[in-house]
């Protein structure tokens, strides 16, 4: 009778649950998911700078490089002047880094002259701080 009131007695102190996918950990111990975690995130241009001088109508793309942990779905806008260009949406897992390019249709705008500020929002994971910016400039007349 006293080992049975022992084991009555015992309390289940953790459980342990592990959910891999590509060698990441989603689930810790806990149940709670460690998912999609962003390390670093960074645009520039297609030559490597962070800020451009175009004439008009000249082409133009960037880069948005995300580094991250962990897996699950990354959302993210490009945005030029506040007015969306295009989303991006893809589930991540595996490799440590990718890159989302600006779309080749609707390219960036380039044909008024002026200064532009281009955007690369992230909405899912929601941990991402503000959105990083590159600045362009389109000057009058093609060369």
């Amino acid at each position: 009778m006293h080992v049975k009131n022992m084991i009555n007695r015992v309390k289940v102190l953790a459980v342990t649950t592990v959910l891999l996918l590509f060698g990441q950990l989603l689930w810790a111990s806990d149940g709670h998911t460690l998912g999609l975690s962003i390390t670093r995130l960074y645009i520039v241009f297609e030559n490597g700078k962070n800020v451009a001088t175009l004439s008009s109508g000249e082409s133009l793309r960037a880069h948005a490089v995300v580094n991250y942990r962990g897996a699950g779905l990354f959302e993210g806008r490009w945005r030029v002047n506040g007015r969306l260009i295009s989303t991006v949406r893809k589930t991540l897992g595996g490799s440590r880094s990718v890159t989302f390019s600006t779309p080749r249709v609707p390219p960036l705008p380039t044909t008024q002259m002026g200064t532009y500020k281009l955007e690369f929002e992230v909405s899912n994971p929601h941990e991402v701080g503000s959105a990083p910016v590159l600045l362009y400039h389109i000057m009058g007349g093609s060369s």
